[in-house]
């Protein structure tokens, strides 16, 4: 934990690293290190990539051009363990001689094959693991000292324990408690309360496990309260794309294999496989990237982008 703070220090400052490697599953803790790096340099052209083989060839294209009016480029890789085989020498070759002007991030759960052993080995890794439960409060008053804002010890206890089911939760409430109280004044344990009503009826993995199940109503009802809680599009769609990416690898691989070190996911991904044995994965693949360009290029809210996406996920 303390490494990941020391490097968000340092990307502050503008003393960035050619190559980082991402290595855990806390998606707010990769994507608070992404929006991070993409503040230090407006003029810097930035994209981001998610594994597939269309994306794996743009990103290719990417790493050796340039637009005309940018100087600098920051480019992620999310899951960069699922990147295509055949393209992963290109990659290496790559990074042993990274550009200059380049800044790279890539990102996955497990680094255990040569691939990704190489890339962390030419990369600063990171640790972005979620909080264990006697650290997710150090946590949460870490993060909020970056931002820049000043609460109690009391307050953060109070908050980090009523909404520590997750990190996007967690501060979905304290951006409320902000709201409420004004971001100039210290926040106490009675601005958190006034707010935070602390309610963690559902979690990411209930939502991925009535969308596996293929309950559509369900599905549908966990999103509003997840919605309710401030969880934004972007983790919905990383979510379900790294679910059913999983369960795609496990129609060739054994579940235990692949996933015996997290017996959640392990669990969640057999429960689901036989619901999605004869879906169109390359549909579902479609769905979720449609949704994401729309989830960036239109204002539509979180519900009217995310509850037509599990319908066509579910028939796909």
């Amino acid at each position: 934990m303390d490494q990941y703070f020391k490097e968000l220090e340092k990307i502050e400052k503008r003393r960035t690293a050619g190559i980082y490697f991402l290595l855990g599953n806390d998606l707010f803790m990769k994507q608070e290190f992404v929006s991070t790096l993409f503040k230090t340099d407006s003029q810097a052209e930035k994209k981001i990539f998610h594994a597939n083989q269309n994306e794996d060839v743009a990103f290719l294209d990417n790493l050796v051009s340039f637009g005309l009016f940018a100087s600098r480029k920051i480019l992620v890789y999310y899951d960069i363990d699922k990147f295509t085989s055949k393209y992963r020498n290109k990659v290496l070759s790559y990074i042993s001689k990274p550009d200059k002007m380049m800044t790279l991030i890539f990102t996955a759960e497990k680094a255990t094959n040569n691939f990704t052993k190489d890339i962390v080995s030419k990369a600063t890794h990171v640790k972005v693991w979620t909080p264990f439960p006697n650290q997710y409060i150090e946590f949460v008053r870490k993060q909020i000292e970056r931002l820049g804002m000043n609460a109690t010890g009391e307050a953060i206890n109070l908050l980090a324990s009523m909404t520590n089911d997750s990190l996007y939760h967690t501060f979905a409430e304290f951006e409320k408690v902000l709201i409420n109280t004004g971001a100039n004044r210290k926040i106490t344990a009675e601005d958190v309360k006034k707010v935070v009503g602390g309610e963690k009826k559902y979690s990411i993995w209930d939502f991925l496990d009535a969308v596996g199940n293929k309950n559509f109503y369900k599905a549908i009802e966990i999103c509003e309260s997840l919605v309710q809680m401030g969880t934004p599009p972007p983790f919905f769609i990383m979510s379900l794309y790294n679910f059913f990416s999983d369960m795609y690898v496990c129609y060739e691989e054994d579940v235990n294999k692949l996933f015996g070190y997290n017996w959640q996911k392990k669990t969640q991904i057999s429960r689901s496989l036989g619901n999605y044995r004869d879906a169109n994965f390359g549909k579902i693949f479609h769905h979720l990237a449609d949704s994401d360009l729309k989830s960036k290029s239109t204002g539509l809210l979180t519900e009217e982008l995310i509850v037509p996406l599990i319908y066509e996920i579910i028939n796909a």
